[in-house]
């Protein structure tokens, strides 16, 4: 068992419930003995809802807001979550033990390549061929540790269902800093899954 909780963060007009819980993301990496830390966003699912568009010029708050005492998660985003989590770990470098797993889009004020190389974390990004986001290159150059996983016939919308994505996820999770596979226990049937 890991004690490093997993944060999940979802994308725009969604929640933790619809983007994680539903789609059984939670109950995998519980399975795989994870403590699950699921966000809902400002305005999103069971968040308060403000009605000043200023409450949410710093949406990465609830991320931070979110983290455990000891400041260190694995953290997987879609979408707007995962733009969320890039920026937060960019303003926290410390919490380099971060393993963010991305399907990004892009975002309405895009993350410069400054902000981008400043994040010290482990950083999967899964992107679909088809996918509005893509393609990921620029992304992928500025991260300083990075690993591109493409989703060959999936959009954007199909990608949390993909078990590609979530094989390449478990993988990205169950590996140490070292990339050493040994924080994970099973295949949970996910065919040629190591564990």
């Amino acid at each position: 068992m890991d004690d490093v909780p997993v944060m999940l963060v979802h994308g725009f007009a969604s929640s933790y419930e619809r983007n994680w819980r539903e789609p059984g993301w939670a109950d995998l990496l519980r399975d795989e003995g994870r403590q699950v830390i699921g966000v809902d966003l400002l305005g999103h699912g069971q968040a308060a809802r403000p009605r000043d568009p200023a409450a949410y010029s710093s949406l990465e708050q609830s991320i931070i807001t979110t983290m455990p005492g000891t400041g260190q998660v694995d953290a997987v985003g879609f979408s707007l979550g995962a733009q969320l989590l890039l920026r937060a770990a960019a303003a926290a470098p410390g919490n380099d033990r971060a393993a963010l797993a991305a399907c990004l889009r892009r975002p309405h004020s895009p993350l410069t390549e400054a902000e981008v190389a400043a994040v010290r974390a482990r950083v999967l990004v899964v992107l679909g061929d088809r996918d509005f986001a893509g393609p990921a290159d620029r992304l992928v150059a500025a991260l300083p540790d990075v690993r591109l996983v493409a989703l060959p016939g999936i959009d954007h919308f199909g990608t949390l269902r993909d078990f590609r994505f979530v094989q390449a996820a478990l993988d990205f999770l169950c590996r140490d800093d070292l990339g050493k596979e040994s924080r994970c226990s099973d295949s949970h049937g996910f065919p040629g899954r190591r564990g």
